[in-house]
C-alpha cells in the first residue's frame, strides 16, 4: 500500500478517486451477456483453421448479434434504437 499510498493521496487532493474492482466481475459489465450470446450462438466452433477464419467468424457473430438487436428494437415503437 505504501507504493500506491503517496500517489493516491495526491490524486485525492485533485478529486480523483481510484476504485478497485474484482479481477473478473462479469456481473458489473453490461456487455457480458451480449458477448456470452455471441460466444454460445454465433461462434459454435471452438477451433479455427487459421487466424483469418477466426476473425471472419467473430466479425460474422457480431454482425448477427447486431441484426438481432436492431430487429428487437425496431419492433418496439417509441423505444430508442
Amino acid at each position: 500500500m505504501a507504493v500506491v499510498g503517496a500517489p493516491r493521496a495526491e490524486l485525492r487532493k485533485q478529486r480523483i478517486y481510484l476504485y478497485y474492482l474484482p479481477s473478473y466481475s462479469p456481473e458489473l459489465n453490461q456487455i457480458e451477456p451480449v458477448f456470452g450470446g455471441i460466444k454460445a450462438h454465433d461462434l459454435p466452433e471452438r477451433a479455427y483453421a487459421s487466424y483469418d477464419a477466426l476473425e471472419e467468424a467473430v466479425d460474422l457473430g457480431f454482425a448477427q448479434a447486431e441484426e438481432r438487436l436492431l430487429a428487437r428494437t425496431a419492433s418496439q415503437p417509441g423505444q430508442a434504437a
